[in-house]
């Protein structure tokens, strides 16, 4: 029998959104407020449901992030899984993710955070990644998203893209806590919804 197993990050493997923790842990509270308030108006609109996830995250990806070279935000990634991302970590999501494995099941992360960060956590426990994308050109970030954003719809394309052969797995497991993962839940013979 083949099985394999879908895991959503933030709220899932985690107990807070990494994004979040992210973006302090580059800029500083100080910094993100400073920055925050040029940006208030798409994080309104998002607030009240007037944009949707994609856009306000490029919004805020775009304010923060543009102009940076790939070298230094690299060494953040780096420093944030070293220091940071660990702590937020649910260690019985952790114990799930090697259940699968002990059975031989293949076992990724769909996540709308940055593919970087993701996947030097995700390497020391031998997990595919499929995340966001940042776009680099000529070794600095220019602020937009090299991919559509992991995130409702976009996670099933990415699946379907990374296992075109899905409909031969007699298992499929799935692992979400948010509207964000629930089209990702109804492809999957198992579903764990806010199971950690």
């Amino acid at each position: 029998m083949k099985s394999i197993a879908f895991f959503d990050f933030d709220g899932t493997i985690t107990t807070q959104d990494s994004y979040k923790l992210f973006l302090l842990h580059c800029f500083g509270w100080k910094a993100v407020l400073g920055k925050a308030t040029k940006i208030l108006p798409i994080l309104f609109s998002y607030a009240f449901k007037f944009c949707d996830n994609e856009t306000a995250k490029q919004s805020i990806t775009s304010t923060f992030f543009k102009g940076m070279t790939e070298e230094k935000f690299d060494d953040l990634c780096k420093s944030f899984v070293e220091q940071k991302l660990e702590s937020i970590v649910r260690p019985n999501a952790i114990e799930k993710i090697k259940w699968h494995q002990s059975l031989g099941h293949k076992v990724y992360i769909v996540s709308a955070s940055f593919t970087k960060y993701l996947k030097l956590f995700a390497d020391k426990y031998d997990i595919q990644v499929l995340g966001t994308e940042l776009e680099v050109v000529d070794g600095k970030l220019t602020g937009w998203f090299a991919s559509r954003n992991c995130w409702g719809p976009e996670k099933i394309e990415r699946i379907n893209k990374a296992v075109p052969d899905l409909d031969t797995y007699d298992d499929i497991y799935g692992y979400g806590d948010s509207k964000g993962d629930k089209i990702m839940l109804e492809i999957c013979t198992h579903q764990g919804y806010r199971v950690f």
